[in-house]
């Protein structure tokens, strides 16, 4: 019981089935989160590769394997974040 006398709410949830799986009744979320994932490499590509352009390093390893580091990770996070948004799952 809640503590202004009320006792907890019921509520009905109705889905539709059938040979592909959940037809109705199943909130999607506003954004697929692949596609998030997707566009968060993206931005993390971006700025590793601004920051291996402007000298910027990893931290606590050689500053030459640093920039590589980063320079190759903006590229790789690049493309796969560009391919997860192009073909992606679409709701």
């Amino acid at each position: 019981m809640a503590p202004d006398g009320s006792g907890p709410s019921i509520g009905r949830f109705a889905f539709g089935l059938d040979a592909t799986g959940i037809t109705e009744g199943r909130e999607a979320p506003p954004l697929p989160p692949p596609l998030l994932a997707g566009g968060g490499l993206l931005v993390l590509a971006v700025l590793a590769g601004a920051a291996s352009a402007r000298g910027i390093a990893l931290p606590r390893i050689d500053r030459s394997a640093g920039r590589v580091s980063l320079a190759a990770f903006s590229v790789v996070g690049g493309v796969l974040g560009a391919a997860i948004m192009a073909f992606g799952p679409r709701v």
